[in-house]
C-alpha cells in the first residue's frame, strides 16, 4: 500500500491559500515558490492572486501531474510550473 501523501487535498493547504488572500498584496506581480506543492492548491491560489509567476516543487512525480493537469485547466499553466527532481 502506497502512502497517498500529497496526491490529495489536506486541510493544511486549503488554510495555506487562505493565508495568500490574506496576504494577497505581497503576492501581487511577485514570483512565489512552493515548496511540497502536491496537487498544486497553493499554487493556484497564488497564480489565481496575481503572482507574475509561480513555481511549484515536489518530489512526487504523480502530485507534479496534477498540479499541471489543474493549472493547465485553469488556464494558469502561463504563470505556474511545477518541476520535481
Amino acid at each position: 500500500r502506497k502512502d497517498p501523501f500529497g496526491v490529495v487535498m489536506w486541510p493544511g493547504s486549503i488554510l495555506a491559500a487562505r493565508e495568500l488572500v490574506v496576504h494577497q498584496s505581497e503576492i501581487k506581480n511577485q514570483t512565489v515558490v512552493v515548496l511540497g506543492a502536491g496537487t498544486g492548491v497553493e499554487a493556484q491560489a497564488a497564480a489565481y492572486l496575481g503572482a507574475k509567476r509561480v513555481l511549484a516543487l515536489d518530489i512526487n512525480k504523480l502530485t507534479l501531474k496534477l498540479a499541471s493537469h489543474g493549472a493547465k485547466s485553469a488556464n494558469l499553466d502561463h504563470i505556474m510550473e511545477c518541476k520535481g527532481k
